[in-house]
């Protein structure tokens, strides 16, 4: 009897490329855990720059324009509201319980606006305080 050698089994090699598909997976296998961390931090950055950029846009372009504009409403509403008040001080009515409540009324309208003017410019400080953060923010973003 003779002896036969055994042929080596033919080693199976992928004759076709790989599908764009199936090696981005394989690419994506191979990276360490410091490459993936890495990717995750840049992604943040990127993401959070845009979105910065975008509240400060906000605030700069309208917020904080509207709150001036809504300041100087409240300033005109001011100085109208103590002109009414001059003329309530010295005017007459049929009877005196009018002439209280008519000045009382005006020194009213007085506080509710000096109350408004004072809070509009509470906003704005807040709102201008916000931008610088989020210029901040940014910078530290950059």
């Amino acid at each position: 009897m003779a002896i036969k050698k055994k042929t080596p089994a033919a080693t199976i090699t992928p004759t076709t490329k790989l599908s764009n598909f199936t090696s981005r997976v394989l690419r994506d296998l191979n990276k360490t855990e410091k490459q993936l961390q890495e990717e995750s931090v840049e992604n943040f950055r990127l993401d959070a720059i845009i979105d910065t950029k975008m509240c400060i846009s906000t605030l700069e372009t309208a917020t904080i324009p509207r709150l001036h504009n809504d300041l100087i409403r409240a300033q005109r509403n001011l100085e109208t509201s103590e002109k009414d008040y001059e003329k309530a001080r010295f005017s007459t009515a049929f009877k005196y319980d009018i002439y209280l409540s008519n000045r009382n009324a005006a020194l009213g309208d007085i506080r509710g606006y000096k109350d408004h003017v004072s809070f509009v410019k509470s906003q704005i400080r807040e709102e201008e305080e916000q931008l610088a953060m989020y210029k901040e923010i940014l910078a530290d973003l950059s």
